[in-house]
């Protein structure tokens, strides 16, 4: 930490200084890198060029806080031509900040950080690195600095020079790097996973795990196209089979989610002719067929490999899947209760799949008690913790900030063009993809999916990063609102690409959680709230295969307390946005209510959104459209009412459920 943060530096030999640094490192250790390293794909040379400089910083020991060396990072990248072994400068720059300078990363946790922008004397280049140091090593360790050090730089305009790409270079090793941008990419934080992963990328742009974790953070912000570009240019140079695999099998993904199913479908066709026995290009392979609602094709596949002996839990799940609407669904149960007895070391994942397919089969053939055991055994593989206290905090600080009240000591709301955004919210499997697959029917409307966008912003920009609940709408700055409006519409309208819309839908279910914050920055926005019976709502929840962020799905109880909260959430925010001070009502969509009359519901869903009704939206399942949702299947045939009152066949199962629901059947039929 610096003795006197008021010091200037000599900035001038900077650079010479850390040239001679380079210099003495190139010639040390570059041929030993150069053998380890062959070519793009073997990134062991990283790693033990990274260990070396490491060892040579340590040799040169601590060093005083204006000492060139130590304030300015090394500024060129240097490559073999002969090997193709290239090493970006901004990995090897933060290493040596972090070594020579013995940095105190608890500096982001005290106003000294500050204290060092304040001083316009203190920001020359070395100065500004030094700063930049500080700051993206925390960065890199966790949202909260991350958010703290967005408040500093971006915002504070005291210091013009850095700007947003300087502050992503997290200070760490290229291992504990990638471990925390998976964390981040885990934890549902997906823009702050896709900035280390995009640091990482260029860091190490053919290093197989990094590859496959930027294009899925890619995927979760609808960036699909980019996506897919990262992952075609990777497989050119990568020739190990199982790194292949790993960057197609995401690639595949992202081609999925954009739609392109039937190139995705080629390309893994094409790697599997050279690697006729890889079972998860398989998988991959056959989830895609499915996806096209191909599951013949997928059967013949599966097939092809069991003839060959070759077996897996996913292949038994997606075959699970391929036949739950035929006269072999019998076949299917007894393939897959075999395979589960035959393959009890199989893993966790596999298992968790190979149940949940079971217990679907096991349903349509009204197997119920069966089909609840199976479901049970899949959650319980892969149950995460659920923490109910947390959603009570949250609650709390929702009804204690946001009020009319709050809402009225407004001076600015921000006022950006744009298609008008429309939210649907509400639990998963409530009816919002089929709400959304109708609007996007519509000539002038579309469907961008749940972006999960507009929760990250809300996270990013409140007081508190630890509850962004608690920062109240009157307590934002109208700069910073204007600006993530601004960047929110930009993302949206580059989504919809050259369609000419006047509506734009997101569908992220955790929106629900911060529609205050979306009324503050969006005025002209639209809110459909999609619900259905609690009881068929968390049942549904219960079956389906969401992820670990919805922590309550694993477990009947979890799913009546979550329900539970959610509803109190809504209700406090319905009452809200009918205030006088907000005046945005939402739209109610029940499921059922949707089933009865699907155009009078449809027409008046039209009319709320500002759009004149149009027949194709009551063909919205002859749309072609690919959702990319759980209820890919499900938005493809008309509306059904084979998914109301469900929870009837299951009611000798439900008391955990009952119990956790509370007070929210209180009137229900």
């Amino acid at each position: 930490m610096r003795d006197d943060p008021d010091a200037g530096f000599e900035c001038a030999s900077c650079e010479d200084r850390l040239v001679e640094v380079l210099e003495r490192v190139r010639a040390f250790h570059l041929e030993r890198a150069h053998r380890t390293c062959k070519d793009y794909g073997d990134s062991g040379g990283v790693e033990v060029l990274a260990e070396e400089l490491t060892r040579l910083a340590q040799r040169i020991g601590p060093v005083k806080d204006n000492d060139p060396r130590a304030v300015s990072g090394i500024v060129e990248e240097f490559h073999s031509t002969q090997d193709a072994f290239a090493i970006r400068f901004g990995h090897l720059e933060r290493i040596l900040l972090h070594q020579l300078q013995r940095i105190d990363i608890r500096i982001l946790q005290t106003e000294e950080s500050e204290h060092l922008l304040d001083d316009r004397s203190a920001i020359g280049k070395g100065a500004r690195l030094l700063v930049v140091g500080f700051l993206d090593g925390a960065a890199g360790r966790n949202e909260r600095d991350l958010s703290h050090l967005r408040k500093i730089i971006p915002y504070s305009g005291r210091c013009q020079c850095l700007s947003e790409e300087d502050v992503r270079v997290p200070m760490m090793s290229l291992k504990d790097a990638y471990e925390q941008a998976k964390l981040l990419q885990e934890g549902g934080h997906y823009r702050a996973a896709l900035r280390s992963a995009e640091v990482l990328y260029k860091q190490s742009p053919f290093h197989p795990p990094v590859v496959a974790l930027y294009i899925s953070c890619l995927i979760r912000v609808q960036q699909n196209e980019l996506a897919v570009r990262i992952a075609k240019r990777a497989i050119r140079n990568i020739t190990n089979k199982p790194h292949r695999s790993m960057i197609l099998t995401s690639v595949s993904d992202g081609m999925t989610q954009s739609g392109n199913l039937d190139e995705a479908i080629e390309l893994i066709r094409t790697e599997l002719e050279s690697q006729p026995d890889n079972l998860a290009l398989a998988s991959s392979l056959c989830h895609m067929l499915m996806m096209r609602d191909d599951g013949e094709e997928a059967l013949k596949v599966i097939e092809s490999f069991k003839e060959r002996g070759l077996e897996s839990m996913n292949l038994a799940a997606i075959m699970g899947r391929a036949l739950l609407r035929t006269d072999r669904r019998d076949d299917a149960i007894e393939y897959i209760q075999d395979l589960l007895e035959r393959m009890p070391d199989a893993s966790p994942s596999g298992k968790h799949l190979a149940y949940n397919s079971l217990g679907h089969l096991l349903d349509k053939a009204k197997r119920y008690d069966e089909a609840m055991d199976a479901f049970h055994k899949s959650n319980e593989l892969l149950k995460p913790e659920f923490d109910a206290d947390r959603l009570e905090r949250t609650l709390s600080s929702v009804q204690s900030c946001w009020t009319p009240e709050r809402f009225a000591m407004v001076a600015q709301r921000p006022n950006t063009p744009g298609p008008r955004p429309v939210f649907i919210v509400g639990m998963p499997r409530s009816g919002t993809t089929l709400t959304e697959q109708i609007i996007d029917a519509h000539p002038r409307g579309y469907g961008a999916g749940e972006l999960g966008m507009i929760i990250e912003i809300f996270r990013e920009v409140g007081l508190d990063p630890d509850n962004p609940y608690a920062t109240g709408p009157d307590e934002y700055d109208p700069e910073l609102l204007e600006k993530v409006a601004l960047e929110y519409r930009a993302y949206l309208s580059e989504l919809a690409g050259d369609r000419d819309v006047d509506v734009i839908v997101d569908k992220a279910p955790l929106n629900c959680l911060c529609l205050g914050f979306m009324a503050l920055a969006f005025p002209d926005a639209k809110f459909i709230h999609c619900h259905r019976d609690p009881r068929d709502n968390c049942l549904s929840c219960y079956f389906q295969l969401l992820n670990a962020g919805h922590s309550y799905s694993f477990d009947l109880h979890s799913c009546g307390v979550y329900y539970n909260y959610y509803q109190r959430m809504m209700s406090h925010y319905r009452t809200l946005l009918e205030s006088p001070q907000v005046n945005m009502p939402i739209f109610e969509n029940d499921y059922e209510g949707m089933v009865a009359d699907q155009e009078k519901r449809t027409r008046d869903i039209l009319d709320y959104i500002g759009l004149p009704f149009d027949p194709a939206c009551l063909e919205f399942h002859s749309s072609g459209r690919v959702a990319v949702t759980l209820s890919n299947d499900q938005v493809r045939q008309p509306i059904y009412t084979s998914s109301t009152k469900r929870y009837e066949r299951y009611a000798s199962h439900l008391a955990p459920l009952i119990e956790g629901l509370g007070d929210v059947l209180d009137g229900d039929a």
